[in-house]
């Protein structure tokens, strides 16, 4: 995950001249490589621990009968 936000990094460098839009980028692709997969883990955890059945593990159980 580091090695792609790197990555994406040089990326945004290399095609943005504007440094507040390279640091956007960023913000966008580090939400998406790290922060919504570690939210969706810690809900399902929660969901676990509590009983309680999320829309997550909903999607999850359908994906796998398919």
């Amino acid at each position: 995950v580091y090695w792609c936000l790197s990555q994406e990094n040089r990326r945004a460098h290399h095609c943005l001249l504007h440094p507040r839009t390279a640091e956007m980028l960023r913000l966008i692709v580090r939400n998406q490589l790290l922060e919504q997969p570690a939210n969706k883990l810690f809900e399902k955890k929660e969901a676990e621990n509590s009983g309680i059945t999320t829309d997550y593990q909903l999607c999850l159980r359908i994906t796998t009968v398919e």
